[in-house]
């Protein structure tokens, strides 16, 4: 199994995280409802000093602050662009009909609902 991964990056000991692994050899037993994060970022890293455990929140919390979660269009699924957002903030401005866009333009109507309401794209600035 040397070198074994996970489809998302993980180093993989059978069916188990090799930094879970790691952790339970080096640093003990983890408590239910916790898991093993690391500190480093490195998805590979099974050093004991750079693993600690946490909730899913407290893993979710780092993301955002080590800014590593996709935003915009480095989301896979996203349907806009920013120049796209920005160009739609625009003309939310001003009274429109979101089924009447969503027609003209082939944007879900779901996703100008969320654009208008500040919900998603909130990073780009309306286009002046």
């Amino acid at each position: 199994m040397d070198g074994a991964t996970f489809l998302r990056g993980y180093g993989r000991i059978g069916s188990k995280g090799a930094h879970v692994v790691s952790y339970r050899l080096f640093c003990g037993p983890t408590e239910d409802g916790l898991i093993v994060r690391h500190r480093c970022d490195n998805r590979l890293c099974v050093n004991p000093d750079h693993l600690s455990l946490g909730t899913h929140l407290d893993n979710r919390n780092d993301c955002v602050s080590r800014n590593r979660q996709a935003t915009g269009s480095k989301i896979a699924r996203s349907i806009l662009n920013e120049a796209m957002a920005a160009k739609l903030k625009a003309i939310f401005e001003y009274p429109v009909n979101i089924a009447s866009l969503s027609r003209k333009t082939g944007i879900p109507k779901q996703a100008l609902y969320h654009l208008k309401a500040g919900r998603t794209w909130r990073n780009v600035p309306c286009e002046k």
